[in-house]
C-alpha cells in the first residue's frame, strides 16, 4: 500500500494477528528503504487498498480537513487560518504540518512555508522530501542558496535516488556558477530518472540559450 502518506507492508498474516490481539503481538513496524523516505507517520494497518487515501484523509484534524476543502474551492487564506489553528492544537501532528506546506505554497505564503518546514524537519529531521522542499524555497532567493544547496545534499544523503532532488541540486548549481556540479546532477536525471529527463533536458537547453551558447 503506498498511497498518499500511507504505508503498510506487512504480510497479512501479521496483520490479522494485530488485530486479533493488539497488546500481545509483538509485530514491528517495517519498510522497505525504496519507499521509506516518501512517507511521514503515522502508519496505520489498512484492511484494503481502497481504505488508504481515506486513512490518510481521517488521520488529519477536523479543522485540516476543512482547510483542505476551503483550498480546493480557492479560499487559500480562510483555509490557512485553520490550519493555523489545527497545528496549535496538534504541533506534533507531521502530515499536518505537511498539508499545511502544501497549501501555504499555493497561497505564497513564504514566511508560514518557512516556519512550518523548518517545524517540521524538528520533528522528522531525517526526511528528504521535507528537506527538499524547503530548499525550493530558499532556492528562489540568491542569498538563500547555500541553505538550499545545505539542505539538498542533505536530503540526496537519506535517498540517493530522489530525482526532483538531484534536478533542484542541479538548478542550484547552475545559478551559482558551479556547472561541473549542475551538470553531475543533470546527467544522473537523464540517466535515472526517465519521467524527470525531459525537464531536465529542457532546463540546460534554456540556460545554453540563455547564454548564447
Amino acid at each position: 500500500i503506498t498511497v498518499g502518506q500511507t504505508i503498510c507492508m506487512h504480510p497479512f498474516s501479521q496483520v490479522v494477528k494485530k488485530m486479533s490481539d493488539p497488546e500481545g503481538d509483538q509485530l514491528a513496524f517495517k519498510v522497505s528503504a525504496r519507499f521509506a523516505w516518501r512517507y511521514l507517520p503515522p502508519f496505520p494497518l489498512l484492511a484494503s487498498l481502497a481504505d488508504a487515501e481515506y486513512a490518510a484523509y481521517s488521520l488529519l484534524p477536523q479543522e485540516a480537513r476543512e482547510a483542505q476543502d476551503l483550498a480546493e474551492q480557492g479560499d487559500v487564506v480562510a483555509a490557512l487560518d485553520l490550519l493555523e489553528k489545527a497545528l496549535a492544537h496538534s504541533p506534533e501532528n507531521v502530515c499536518l504540518h505537511s498539508v499545511a506546506i502544501q497549501v501555504a505554497f499555493q497561497g505564497e505564503a513564504w514566511q508560514r512555508v518557512e516556519d512550518w518546514s523548518l517545524a517540521a524537519l524538528g520533528l522528522c529531521p531525517d526526511h528528504p522530501v521535507l528537506s527538499h522542499n524547503l530548499a525550493v524555497l530558499y532556492s528562489w532567493q540568491e542569498d538563500l542558496l547555500p541553505k538550499a544547496v545545505g539542505l539538498l545534499e542533505t536530503a540526496l544523503e537519506q535517498a540517493p535516488s530522489y530525482g526532483r532532488a538531484h534536478l533542484t541540486l542541479a538548478s542550484c548549481y547552475a545559478q551559482t556558477g558551479e556547472m561541473d556540479k549542475a551538470n553531475e546532477h543533470f546527467d544522473w536525471v537523464k540517466e535515472h530518472d526517465q519521467e524527470l529527463a525531459p525537464e531536465a533536458e529542457l532546463i540546460l537547453a534554456e540556460m545554453q540559450n540563455g547564454t548564447g551558447e
